[in-house]
């Protein structure tokens, strides 16, 4: 799936003109590519976790009120792992709206 928008962001900025350079560095971030060693790539991933965590895990922990805890301390470590430390340090000052019982599994996944 990575590479499929990797590749349609690829083909747009090329109709639109931009420098091979530029759609490489873009197409590299939006496939993840070099996830911990790409800025690019680590800056979506930190966005993309943040913004998960933040504005949607509420309306995805309502559809799936069925899961254990272990379940969601699974579900945190996997996004927990791809962030940043800069990113970790975020959401540990609390600058992300969570709600009690989310920031009680991160605290849990972090601590494990």
């Amino acid at each position: 799936m990575n590479k499929f928008h990797a590749d349609i962001i690829a083909n747009l900025l090329a109709e639109a003109g931009y420098e091979n350079e530029f759609i490489m560095r873009v197409a590299q971030a939006a496939g993840k590519k070099s996830l911990k060693t790409n800025p690019d790539t680590q800056l979506l991933e930190d966005v993309s976790g943040l913004v998960f965590l933040e504005h949607y895990l509420p309306n995805f922990a309502s559809r799936h009120s069925e899961y254990a805890e272990s379940k969601w301390i699974d579900i945190m470590d996997k996004i927990w792992r791809k962030m940043s430390p800069q990113a970790h340090q975020f959401v540990l000052d609390r600058y992300i709206k969570l709600l009690d019982s989310f920031a009680m599994l991160i605290r849990k996944t972090v601590i494990k």
